[in-house]
Parts: structure tokens; sequence; C-alpha cells
């Protein structure tokens, strides 16, 4: 186990559902950690933060790791929070897009939502979101992992990472504690909306008003290394993206979505 010893519990935000949050510099993926938390606490509801993951993994089982040239160590943010699987679970990754949203508007910058849970920035990538569901000491478990640039500025980049930092958009340094804060508490009030057929239709109109997919042509990576292209043409009412080619219309629960290239 990887973790750094260093670790910090904290109270969460104020009437959500989460009771504590646990912070780490360092860890080997806050997805693992959080998952152990609940086998060895028998709590559903926990949230682990690190600014540092040695295997931190992504869409499509890759690893999430960034590839820095030269420059200063990027300031980065983890956050997983664990909850027991809600009504309209397959919609979570967009409720949890949404709370990212929400946050980073809170901080006065502009985003983005690309479809299934990338957040832009200037049309750069800013956060990503990988979102589980584990079967866990009897529980039906729903696992939400974001991963936040926080701040890179003076960091170089490999010229063909599309990256971006929180920072460099707002111009000037981001707190940490008030973006985790204002995630959590948007994440819990988005997933309540899960519980009705009211909240749910709320939710998918501001999921749509926001998510830059739409209307374009994209290509999709399915986890099968097959492709799909059309043109995005809307997002069901179960959270899924439809692609319209040749007349035809395609339904796509899960894939990486590339942009401009149908």
């Amino acid at each position: 186990m990887s973790d750094d010893s260093r670790a910090g519990v904290y109270a969460a935000p104020a009437q959500t559902r989460w009771e504590t949050v646990t912070h780490y510099s360092v860890v080997n993926s806050t997805n693992d950690v959080a998952l152990r938390m609940v086998a060895d606490t028998g709590q559903a509801h926990v949230v682990v933060t690190a600014n540092s993951q040695t295997q931190g993994r992504g869409r499509l089982g890759r690893p999430w790791v960034h590839t820095i040239q030269t420059g200063v160590t990027p300031q980065s943010l983890a956050v997983t929070a664990t909850l027991l699987a809600p009504q309209n679970a397959p919609v979570v990754p967009l409720a949890a897009g949404l709370a990212a949203y929400d946050a980073c508007v809170a901080l006065g910058v502009e985003p983005a939502l690309k479809w299934p849970n990338d957040l832009l920035l200037s049309g750069r990538k800013a956060a990503g979101i990988l979102v589980e569901r584990v079967p866990i000491n009897n529980f039906d478990l729903v696992v939400i992992g974001t991963g936040f640039n926080v701040d890179w500025r003076d960091v170089t980049r490999e010229s063909d990472q599309n990256w971006i930092s929180l920072a460099e958009e707002a111009g000037s340094t981001v707190d940490q504690d008030v973006l985790l804060s204002s995630y959590l508490v948007a994440l819990d009030r988005w997933l309540d909306e899960l519980a009705t057929v009211a909240g749910l239709e709320r939710l998918l109109r501001q999921y749509r008003a926001c998510c830059v997919t739409l209307g374009q042509p994209v290509t999709v990576n399915l986890a099968d290394s097959r492709q799909l292209h059309g043109v995005a043409v809307a997002i069901d009412d179960a959270g899924q993206l439809c692609l319209e080619r040749d007349g035809t219309l395609i339904t796509v629960t899960s894939g990486d979505v590339w942009h401009g290239v149908g």
C-alpha cells in the first residue's frame, strides 16, 4: 500500500450525506482507498482526497497520469466519494459532471461539459470523472472519482496533451478547500435530484444546456476497441448519448468521445 501516512481527517460540508473527508498527500488510488475504508468501517458514505495518485485510473482502464516535460510540479486534486446506489444510478456520471461544473463556476470560471464526464475550460480538459458500481459489504455502492487540474501555471506539457488547470483559466491561485466544499455540496444536491421524476428532468435539462458535445460530429471509442462516428443529436432520459449517422440513430451508453472528427 502506497498511502502517505500523513492523512488528515476533516468534517465534510454540513448537510451532505458524507460524514468526514480523509485527505492524503499521496495514495495509490483514491478509489481503492475509499473502497478499503468502506470495507473496514462498514460506512457506505466516505470521501477520500489526495494531491497525487501513483495508480490512478481513468476511463477504459487507462492510467490517470500526466506526463510533464519540464517546469514546476502541477497541483491536482483527486476526490472520491462513495454512496449507496441511488434511484436512476446510470445518470450519476451526469450529476457528478454538473457538480464539477458548479464548483468551477463558484471559482469564477466558465466551464463546459463533454459527454460523458469531462469538464472543459476554453475547450481544454480541466477535470475528469470515473464512476464505478461495486458490490461491497452487502452494499450496492457507487464510487465517484473526480480529478481536478488545480494549478498548472508554469508547467510545460507535451504538445499533444490538451489540458488546462483552474488557476490558468482563473488567472489566480485556487483555494482547494473552497473547490472541494463547493463540489461536495453541489454533488449532494444533484444526487438528490435523481430521486424524483421532476428532479431527474431538471438534472437532464441542465446537463444538456451545459454539454458542448451536442450538435457536434464526434468519434466514440468503445471499450471493445470499436469506433462509432456520427453527429451527437441528443442525450436521452437515461443519460445516454444519441448519435445520428446516415439517417440511423445510434445510442451510446459509455465511451471516450472526441469532438469534431465524425
